[in-house]
């Protein structure tokens, strides 16, 4: 029988944890005090139970005085205990205790990552979209998709398990709005899509082998066909003849937003790009503006050059002096902080050059089929007129095809892209687009 040491007090073994040396403590056979000196001058203590002999061991019990001599005699004792039972060495008992400890750990992380929701998880999904740049005009974008995910995923999937989600589930989430509000439908479906994506190979909460849930072939059977849905509204605009009434009517606005709407309307540009228009994107002669494939809408389909009409020149010749002032790199900067105006700036005009139009009798700036199909006025808006306004009155004229796509930025050629813009095809987009400009302005 292993003898058991002269049974110390706390206070003596505070006094030996300052020699250095192994020291029995006693009240469990081969409890030791373990001291040494450290680098820093002093000492370090820990507890050792030792067992000699053939089927000895030597065990670490913790260090002094985190561990104190009472507890390190009842984990001494435990141990000796289990060892007379079960007749193992505790070195293997200690092992199999700290494996059982890291599979309980596992289950119960897998447990947790299983429970996890898409309402757990999806503003970490839009951190990481944000982050890797998804995203031209980040904080923004963020901000409408997000809304636009709140609004209508999360109300019934919200509580949906992520790692166990099926398309039956996607199909319960879109159903309300899948006939009703198509548009909206056809936006989230992708960034639910991506989600499923990222939470399966970025956040690895869901199986790899598990099929997407939100892919559009497995969720075809489950919700109703593009028969049954809603058509798609196109943006409000005007028919050609309100054209040249209304410039008129904006260019009585002396705001900087009526200047950009201006441009933008002599351009066919869209919103997003006429606001952040920058100089050095200008040929000195202002003859051109030039935007890179990552600025476009379609990045794919190259660079956009827009030949400026004479008047284009002219507004954007008059925006010198109020920039320098400013200080903005921007062509059409907020008089407020110089930042490019908000997606609803150039609305805005309209909707103030609208209410001026009914005051003094007239119809104002309606799109005239949608008012009559609604009942009630449903105003114009930038994008249209820009885009929409321009192509119904270039078609009208039989203009030619090729190049009205080319003003709008349309894809023409896979293979060529924006290289249509290096030949004659400029020349003709220049005098396609004076010709707008000087029916915009009845000249």
């Amino acid at each position: 029988m292993p003898r058991v040491g002269r049974v110390l007090s706390a206070a003596q073994v505070k006094e030996l944890s300052k020699k250095v040396g192994e020291h029995s403590v006693g009240g469990v056979a081969g409890l030791l005090l373990s001291v040494r000196a450290s680098s820093a001058g002093g000492f370090s203590a820990s507890w050792v139970l030792r067992k000699q002999g053939a089927d000895g061991f030597r065990i670490g019990l913790g260090s002094f005085p985190e561990v104190s001599l009472k507890a390190a005699r009842e984990k001494a004792a435990e141990i000796r205990a289990e060892y007379t039972v079960r007749g193992q060495n505790p070195a293997e008992i200690r092992r199999e205790i700290a494996k059982r400890v890291v599979e309980q750990k596992e289950r119960e992380a897998l447990e947790a990552s299983n429970a996890l929701t898409i309402g757990d998880l999806y503003e970490e999904f839009f951190d990481w979209k944000e982050k890797r740049g998804d995203w031209k005009d980040s904080s923004e974008a963020r901000r409408r998709h997000e809304m636009r995910f709140r609004k209508h995923i999360l109300p019934l999937g919200a509580s949906v398990p992520v790692s166990s989600a099926t398309a039956d589930d996607v199909a319960r989430i879109f159903m309300p709005i899948w006939c009703d509000y198509r548009t909206t439908a056809d936006k989230l479906l992708p960034i639910v899509r991506m989600f499923f994506a990222w939470a399966t190979y970025v956040r690895k909460v869901r199986d790899g082998s598990l099929a997407n849930p939100a892919d559009r072939d497995g969720l075809a059977p489950l919700l109703p066909s593009d028969k049954a849905r809603k058509p798609v509204e196109h943006f409000p605009f005007l028919e050609p003849d309100q054209l040249p009434p209304f410039v008129a009517a904006i260019r009585k606005d002396p705001t900087v937003a009526a200047r950009c709407l201006e441009v933008a309307i002599l351009t066919c540009s869209r919103s997003a790009n006429i606001r952040a228009m920058r100089w050095d994107e200008l040929s000195d002669d202002l003859s051109t503006w030039t935007i890179s494939a990552e600025d476009m809408k379609v990045t794919a389909n190259g660079q956009h050059i827009v030949p400026l009409s004479r008047q284009a020149q002219e507004i954007i010749q008059s925006m010198r002096v109020f920039v320098q002032y400013l200080g903005s790199p921007y062509v059409f900067p907020s008089p407020r902080d110089g930042k490019p105006y908000s997606v609803a700036g150039l609305n805005r005009v309209i909707r103030v050059s609208h209410k001026k139009e009914l005051l003094a009798g007239r119809e104002g700036w309606i799109d005239r089929e949608q008012s009559k199909k609604e009942g009630k006025s449903v105003i114009a808006v930038q994008h249209a007129i820009s885009r929409a306004t321009f192509e119904t009155w270039a078609h009208g004229r039989r203009e030619d095809e090729r190049i009205i796509a080319l003003c709008l930025h349309h894809d023409i050629d896979t293979k060529l892209k924006s290289a249509y813009d290096r030949d004659k095809s400029l020349d003709d987009k220049r005098a396609l687009l004076q010709r707008w400009a000087d029916f915009c302005y009845g000249e």
